[in-house]
């Protein structure tokens, strides 16, 4: 009933984007609570290849994500938006950018403690989804979740980049 009397999803977006987390973003707005279960777990039919998934996180979610963020100017710290996810995508950055500077420098001991300190951190970030991986495909399989998941904070910041220089070269554009 509350689905129907708010409109449903909008129609607005054309394709499976954020159509979910607009929905959530108006429940909010107008009070009503929503629940995540975490214990329901889902399957997406979606057939993905390394760059279908990157363009379709980073093109129809990261900047029509960000977009929502800041024109309906509701940030709520939970689920994909979580202090861990936070400072997981500030590490992943931190890691490339420091690996690039201290192997310019040369000096290899502090190379070494700056990447096991930074690694370290993400990992224990994610530890849980690194554990849910294990228990449900094995080792190998949490090997390439790192990777994935390492790449994952670093082009999902870049959409989120997008999505603030398109809102505010819009904003410039309108004055």
């Amino acid at each position: 009933d509350v689905f129907n009397l708010l409109g449903g999803f909008d129609d607005a977006y054309k394709s499976a984007t954020i159509e979910d987390i607009e929905l959530g973003y108006r429940l909010f707005k107008n009070k009503y609570t929503t629940i995540l279960n975490k214990k329901l777990q889902v399957t997406h039919c979606k057939d993905y290849t390394f760059f279908s998934l990157i363009k379709s996180d980073v093109f129809h979610r990261a900047i029509p994500w960000t977009k929502l963020i800041l024109n309906e100017k509701i940030l709520k710290i939970d689920q994909d938006l979580s202090l861990n996810n936070i400072i997981s995508s500030f590490s992943v950055w931190l890691i490339l950018i420091g690996t690039i500077v201290l192997s310019i420098i040369g000096n290899i001991q502090i190379l070494a403690l700056f990447l096991i300190f930074l690694i370290g951190t993400f990992t224990m970030l994610n530890l849980n989804f690194f554990r849910f991986c294990y228990k449900i495909k094995g080792f190998l399989f949490v090997l390439k979740t790192c990777f994935m998941h390492y790449l994952f904070f670093m082009y999902s910041t870049i959409g989120l980049s997008i999505g603030v220089i398109s809102i505010l070269l819009n904003n410039k554009l309108k004055t």
